[in-house]
C-alpha cells in the first residue's frame, strides 16, 4: 500500500506513510455542525468507453455521507484479456471494503487498511478474479484519512477567493491544498 494521508482542517500535512454503491448503513447521529470542520463534497462519474459501456466501465465507487467515507476503484483492463470482467472485480472490491467500514459503530474512525484487507479476504473467499488500484478515505474529527494502492490518486480542494487580473471582484474559485502522486 502506497500511502495513508491525513489532513487537518487548517490543511497541514499531519501523518503520511506508505458498480456504483449506495450507502445503505444503520442510521447515524449527523456530527455537529462546526464552522472549523471540513465538510466532504465528493463528486464521481463513471464514463466507460464505448467497448466497455455493456460491463458498466471498469471502474466503481462509492460515497457514504453516514460514515464520511469514499471509495474509488479502477480494475486491470487486461484481465479482460483472461475473460474476467476487470469491472466486477473494482466494484466488489469497493462493496466489500465498504461493508466493513459500515461494521463498526457510527461516528467511529474507520480502519482503512484493515477495511481494505477484509475486502480482499473475501474476494478471495468468493473466487473473484481480478485486479485493481483503491482508494478510500474518511473525513473524521477534522482530518481526513485517505489510503491509496496503486496509481489513482486524490486532489483535496478548499475555497478561496480571487481576483483575476481582468476582473473588478473577487471570485470563488477552488484552491489546492494537497494533491496525491
Amino acid at each position: 500500500m502506497r500511502r495513508l494521508v491525513r489532513l487537518t482542517a487548517r490543511n497541514r500535512l499531519v501523518h503520511a506513510y506508505g458498480e456504483s454503491l449506495r450507502c445503505c448503513g444503520t442510521a447515524c447521529e449527523k456530527p455537529s455542525d462546526d464552522e472549523h470542520m471540513l465538510g466532504l463534497a465528493f463528486a464521481a462519474a463513471c464514463m466507460p468507453h464505448p467497448d466497455q459501456a455493456h460491463r458498466g466501465g471498469e471502474a466503481g465507487y462509492f460515497a457514504c455521507s453516514k460514515s464520511r467515507t469514499f471509495g474509488i476503484a479502477d480494475g486491470v483492463g487486461g484481465w479482460a484479456e483472461s475473460g474476467i470482467d476487470p469491472g466486477v472485480f473494482a466494484r466488489q472490491l469497493l462493496r466489500f471494503a465498504h461493508e466493513s467500514i459500515q461494521a463498526r459503530p457510527c461516528n467511529s474512525e474507520a480502519d482503512l487498511r484493515e477495511a481494505l484487507r477484509k475486502a480482499t479476504t473475501r474476494l478471495h473467499q468468493e473466487h473473484v478474479q481480478g485486479g485493481s488500484t483503491a482508494l478510500l478515505g474518511q473525513l473524521n474529527n477534522g482530518e481526513i484519512s485517505i489510503l491509496n494502492l496503486g496509481d489513482s490518486g486524490i486532489i483535496v480542494l478548499r475555497p478561496a477567493f480571487r481576483t483575476p487580473p481582468s476582473a473588478k471582484k473577487p471570485q470563488f474559485l477552488p484552491r489546492v491544498v494537497f494533491r496525491s502522486s
